[in-house]
């Protein structure tokens, strides 16, 4: 990201849109920080996807090809729908339920508590609105211009699914967080005193 971030500076870009997932929003706004201090007149705007979990492409390429003997590479639309897993390839519809791509999870997902990019402008993302919409979120001044130039079908979005997956992904963060919290508490604590 900063690579790319560096390229569209130097190429005179001044407003620079970012889309990204809860942890690549957070590494974003840490170079935003540092952006700002050496280019002032850039303006960067963060754009968040709902995520409860994100996948190593090569180990879904080979999961997608064991579970449902399609080629990732060839297929024409991937989702994630209501817990399953479903790829479009020549004009078909295979799929799986997510639980069973465990293996192709990135690791670090287990450990992350925030399902909706809380650290953007805009969180975006399907679960909450009817097939064909995306639940979008406000956070910011800049996120709120940003929507007023768009031409939106609005409507109300169900906002219990989204903070039920919510308290679910942070209660998964919290749970796989305690042993390693326990570990370095038993670390911490001083010895017994000897006498």
């Amino acid at each position: 990201m900063m690579s790319k971030l560096g390229e569209l500076i130097d190429k005179g870009k001044k407003k620079i849109a970012l889309v990204g997932t809860a942890c690549e929003v957070r590494a974003a706004r840490k170079i935003q920080q540092i952006v700002m201090k050496e280019y002032p007149d850039v303006e960067i705007t963060i754009i968040g996807l709902f995520c409860f979990e994100a996948f190593d492409y090569e180990k879904l390429k080979k999961e997608t090809q064991r579970l449902l003997g399609v080629d990732l590479d060839k297929a024409e639309k991937t989702q994630i729908h209501k817990g399953k897993y479903i790829v479009q390839a020549d004009g078909k519809e295979y799929a799986c339920k997510v639980k069973d791509l465990n293996s192709a999870i990135e690791k670090g997902c287990a450990y992350c508590d925030d399902f909706t990019a809380k650290l953007a402008d805009i969180s975006v993302g399907s679960v909450g609105s009817p097939d064909g919409y995306s639940t979008v979120i406000v956070r910011s001044e800049k996120g709120k211009k940003l929507l007023k130039k768009l031409d939106l079908t609005k409507g109300d979005a169900n906002t219990e699914e989204v903070t039920k997956l919510s308290i679910f992904k942070k209660k998964r963060a919290t749970k796989n967080f305690a042993p390693i919290l326990q570990d370095l508490q038993v670390q911490t604590t001083p010895p017994a005193e000897q006498c």
